[in-house]
């Protein structure tokens, strides 16, 4: 039998190792293009991950989150194939697949965590479950640039569909888990309208509520952030700061490796403190502070300042989401936690969309220093409304 606790930590490892596999072998498949293919590649894998998650959570309920993660798994192992054909067309099929499998797993998680773990663990227990997304982008800079050179690039991605085959078949083990939480479906005909009107009503109640509107903001804003570092910090890198391949790679794994400590920390720590939104508006300043010095990097920095001012991206772009998800757990009713947490979650997926795309077009007129000083700038107008609000 499979704890809750690791059934969540395999699917954000695997969905988020496959989700980062193909920006990080980018170079590999676009050559120059890459970096213009990346930004596309990456709003449409979240544009179709905002859907999904937006609209599954009433599904979920029926059919159980460990279930769900199943089919998750299944549709992000499909994307990746279809983007081992490499045109255009096929990548950005692909980031539909992939993103259709993305979408679920947060709401789905986000259910069988209210459903086994205690209020007072929720800060960390749900940081813990969030360390897989940074875990599987770690895993892609430290692995994908080695196999793609040694074996290429349709090996790797081949080998990514796989591993997510693999993690669906074993997460059968961990089915048990669905069935005190699943829901029947409405009786007659109300379940159309019942999604209908339930999907309106949690967008209504993540954009407005008091306690959860400044960190549905939060989420927007911080996962734009996190997703140009994962989306572009290899090209940066490889490009104007003059890196290997696998010296960048090295570098984004060492990224992503330091936001896991820092989930864990930040979510035990919001265990301990009576609100947690004066936290989030904090990290958000320390986003701006390091893309503003990312913006200033110049290839004559010395390598142990530049290795600095990315860890400070990684641990601040990726230290902020369990504690938010917690926030939002606590905040919904146990049995609307799918649904409640789908919301958030698709409205967050706008910054993971708007993000890497804003940072591309920027990044094509002014070049990488302006895409990131970009990121800089809208971080802490971000932090500053969020702290306004935990302060009044």
């Amino acid at each position: 039998m499979l704890p809750p606790l690791l059934v969540t930590l395999i699917a954000h490892t695997v969905l988020s190792l496959s989700a980062a596999s193909v920006p990080v072998l980018m170079p590999m498949i676009a050559g120059a293009d890459a970096a213009a293919v990346i930004g596309s590649f990456t709003a449409v894998l979240y544009a179709s991950a905002a859907l999904t998650s937006l609209s599954t959570g009433h599904l979920i309920q029926r059919i159980g989150p460990v279930t769900a993660i199943q089919i998750a798994l299944f549709a992000c192992a499909a994307g990746v194939l279809l983007c081992q054909i490499g045109s255009l067309p096929a990548l950005i099929g692909g980031a539909v697949l992939i993103g259709i499998g993305y979408g679920p797993v947060t709401p789905a998680g986000s259910l069988l965590l209210s459903f086994t773990v205690p209020v007072r663990r929720f800060g960390l227990a749900f940081s813990i479950n969030r360390t897989g997304v940074p875990g599987g982008i770690a895993l892609a800079g430290l692995i994908l640039p080695r196999t793609g050179q040694a074996f290429g690039w349709h090996l790797s991605l081949a080998g990514i569909a796989g591993a997510a085959l693999a993690a669906a078949l074993a997460l059968g083990a961990g089915r048990f888990l669905d069935r005190p939480i699943r829901r029947p479906p409405p009786s007659g005909g109300r379940m159309g309208r019942s999604l209908v009107s339930g999907l309106v009503a949690n967008l209504a109640h993540v954009l407005t509520d008091r306690a959860v509107a400044p960190l549905s903001l939060a989420s927007v804003v911080y996962l734009g952030a996190q997703s140009c570092l994962a989306a572009f910090l290899v090209a940066f890198l490889m490009g104007p700061m003059g890196m290997a391949a696998v010296e960048a790679g090295a570098l984004l794994a060492a990224a992503q490796a330091v936001g896991i400590g820092a989930r864990l920390v930040l979510g035990m720590m919001s265990d301990l403190l009576p609100s947690r939104l004066v936290m989030v508006g904090l990290i958000g300043l320390v986003i701006a502070l390091a893309a503003g010095l990312t913006a200033a990097m110049s290839p004559g920095w010395p390598g142990i300042i530049v290795t600095a001012v990315v860890l400070l991206y990684g641990a601040s772009a990726l230290g902020w989401n369990g504690v938010v998800l917690a926030a939002l757990a606590q905040a919904a009713p146990r049995e609307r936690a799918a649904e409640i947490s789908g919301a958030s979650t698709a409205v967050a997926y706008a910054g993971a969309v708007a993000g890497p795309g804003l940072f591309a077009l920027v990044l094509e007129a002014a070049g990488f220093a302006a895409a990131f000083a970009t990121v800089a700038g809208i971080a802490v107008l971000a932090a500053l409304v969020i702290l306004r609000r935990a302060t009044a």
